[in-house]
């Protein structure tokens, strides 16, 4: 599964399809919206309501609130996925190690 999380990662970002995230807590407030994947490595992070991911989320560490809409799937490697009222998530929320709370 960590091969795959890491491969997946590689390949968004070589292909210029995502956006890496790097400040240590990470806000997408609203009105902002991510064209294609979303990646978030070491950090929290807040999708706050009316704010868009266009693709996926995939986070390798730490936590996520979705109050937002993600279109494609979140995944969370280790920590913990909130998802709260109004979020939108079209695809499945994945938590390899933690938990998901709704």
């Amino acid at each position: 599964m960590l091969e795959l999380l890491l491969a997946v990662i590689l390949a968004a970002a070589l292909s210029g399809c995502s956006q890496i995230a790097g400040d240590p807590n990470f806000t997408l407030n609203d009105g902002d919206i991510v064209s294609g994947n979303l990646i978030l490595l070491s950090q929290n992070a807040t999708l706050s309501a009316g704010s868009s991911v266009d693709g996926s989320v995939i986070m390798v560490c730490c936590n996520l609130i979705v109050e937002g809409e993600v279109a494609g799937d979140v995944f969370l490697l280790t920590g913990n996925v909130m998802v709260n009222s109004p979020a939108d998530v079209k695809g499945e929320v994945s938590v390899l190690s933690g938990n998901v709370s709704k």
